[in-house]
C-alpha cells in the first residue's frame, strides 16, 4: 500500500512542477500531458527542434523521480534500466505508447512507468 501511495505522490510532484512551468511552446504541460501529446510533441517524425529538447528533459525528469523514488522504497527500484541513455528511453516510451494506443489518453508519466517495467523488469519479477 505504501508504494501505491508514493508512486502518487511522485506522480502529483511532477504534475505540480510541469504545470507551473510552461513547455516551450507555451502550453502548461500539467496533469493533462497525455500519451497522445507526447506522441504529437517528440515523436521525430512530426517534431524538432525545441519541442524534442522538451521531451528528452522530460523522460530525464521522470526517469529520475522514479529511480531517486526507490528510497522510499525501501531500496527496490520500480524499474531495473541501469545504464540506457535519455534517447533510449525516449524511443521506448513512444514505441510503448504506439504499441498500446488504447491507452494513449492517460497520463505521460504512468505511460512511462508502464514502459519501462516492461521493457526492464527487475530481476525477482523477471524469475514470475
Amino acid at each position: 500500500m505504501r508504494t501505491v501511495y508514493v508512486v502518487l505522490f511522485m506522480l502529483v510532484s511532477i504534475a505540480v512542477f510541469s504545470a507551473a512551468a510552461p513547455t516551450p511552446s507555451g502550453d502548461p504541460a500539467g496533469p493533462g500531458f497525455t500519451g497522445n501529446d507526447f506522441l504529437q510533441k517528440c515523436d521525430k517524425g512530426q517534431s524538432e527542434g525545441v519541442d524534442l529538447l522538451y521531451c528528452y528533459g522530460y523522460i530525464s525528469g521522470l526517469n529520475d523521480a522514479f529511480m531517486y523514488g526507490k528510497i522510499l522504497w525501501s531500496g527496490k527500484p520500480p524499474f531495473c534500466n541501469q545504464d540506457t541513455t535519455t534517447d533510449q528511453n525516449v524511443r521506448i516510451v513512444l514505441k510503448y505508447i504506439k504499441d498500446n494506443p488504447e491507452q494513449a489518453h492517460t497520463s505521460t508519466g504512468l505511460l512511462f512507468l508502464q514502459a519501462m517495467q516492461k521493457a526492464f523488469p527487475c530481476a525477482a519479477e523477471k524469475r514470475k
